[in-house]
C-alpha cells in the first residue's frame, strides 16, 4: 500500500478496528480512524506531509506509539 500521509510505499498491518494501522519507513507508525478515511476519500482531501508529520512527531514524544490520526485534527491541505 501508499503511505496516506506521504504516499511512500508503506505497510498496512491488520487490526480488526475501525482504523487503518499503517507502518511507513518516512512517517513511522500510525493509524487512521474509519471516519478520516472516509472524510479523505469523499472529499479528496490529502494531508499536508509537514503538519502530519510534526503532529505524529509531537504524539511520539507524549509517550504515544502509534498515534492515531482523526479527522478533527486538521492535516490536510
Amino acid at each position: 500500500m501508499k503511505c496516506y500521509i506521504c504516499n511512500e510505499q508503506a505497510e498496512k498491518v491488520e487490526s480488526g478496528r475501525d482504523a487503518d494501522l499503517v507502518d511507513c519507513d518516512a512517517c513511522g507508525p500510525y493509524s487512521v480512524s474509519g471516519s478520516a478515511l472516509a472524510e479523505m476519500r469523499a472529499n479528496v482531501f490529502v494531508f499536508n506531509i509537514r503538519r502530519a508529520r510534526d503532529w505524529l512527531q509531537a504524539e511520539r514524544a507524549a509517550g504515544e506509539q502509534r498515534p492515531m490520526i482523526h479527522s478533527q485534527l486538521g492535516l490536510w491541505d
